[in-house]
């Protein structure tokens, strides 16, 4: 399904909301930001949580950023087709985009339909522009269609593709609701495209907000689970405790640590920290 995400300057977002929307998107991930001199820089091809979320630290949030996290449909499942496509004559925007583009999805076997509409329809429509006026507005709306949403990023200016069908949450725009956590059926086998699915139920949702009297944090299944395995009390999670859990969920990178993570992603009977 994919999830593109809008992050404004100085908006945080959590390493835990991110870890939800890689769970649901696992074949790569990348991002995008306006540096200080009003530069687009893109980092893609990030095909573990840890090396996305250690390129996101390093580059630091106080920056406009887009960050996506892909399911794959079309295209190679690999680094190239991992978003976001840099956009104009100079590359000096970047795109990302949730949905499917019909009728150009199956016309090459290794280009996702994404990369075509931003390498061959976008990009030249954006050609050495910063800024978008309104007739490029909407024509860059009419190109991607009543149901595809996404995000452009410019040097002076940044545009949000069917923002009224996603969701502003705590400042952030967020393209479908897989950053908010979620109670995960599994039905076997269950294959689309060739890739594992999910099934979500929609009444399952969770935001993790602390409660109120207590200061815990709610933990959705998947978390509740990985903290019983580890020994931890799951109703008394801090926002610390749980910072320190997604740590232990996160592949590692040691043969040694591999072996320990592997024996602890085995129960919980998942590898989507593995796919891709």
């Amino acid at each position: 399904m994919c999830i593109a995400i809008y992050k404004p300057e100085d908006v945080v977002i959590s390493k835990r909301t991110l870890k939800h929307a890689w769970h649901a998107n696992p074949h790569g991930a990348g991002f995008a930001w306006r540096t200080y001199g009003g530069n687009i820089e893109i980092s893609k091809g990030h095909m573990t949580f840890r090396k996305l979320w250690r390129t996101i630290q390093k580059v630091g949030q106080e920056h406009d950023m887009a960050i996506h996290f892909r399911w794959a449909t079309h295209g190679e499942n690999g680094e190239g087709n991992t978003h976001p496509f840099p956009l104009g004559r100079h590359q000096q925007g970047a795109m990302i985009h949730n949905g499917i583009f019909s009728g150009i999805e199956f016309q090459e076997p290794i280009r996702s339909d994404t990369a075509i509409m931003a390498e061959d329809i976008i990009s030249p429509m954006i050609n050495y522009r910063t800024t978008l006026n309104d007739a490029l507005r909407s024509q860059i709306d009419h190109a991607f269609g009543l149901t595809n949403k996404g995000v452009i990023l410019l040097p002076k200016d940044m545009h949000i593709i069917g923002e009224q069908n996603g969701i502003w949450d705590k400042d952030i725009w967020y393209s479908n609701s897989d950053y908010a956590g979620a109670k995960t059926y599994w039905r076997t086998p269950a294959y689309r495209n060739g890739y594992p699915y999910q099934w979500y139920d929609d009444d399952d949702w969770q935001d993790g907000t602390p409660d109120t009297n207590n200061g815990y944090i709610q933990l959705d299944d998947r978390e509740q689970k990985a903290a019983r395995l580890w020994g931890l009390n799951p109703d008394k999670m801090t926002e610390d405790d749980l910072e320190e859990l997604l740590d232990l969920m996160e592949p590692t990178e040691t043969e040694e640590e591999q072996t320990q993570q592997l024996t602890f992603h085995d129960q919980l009977n998942t590898h989507w920290d593995y796919v891709g």
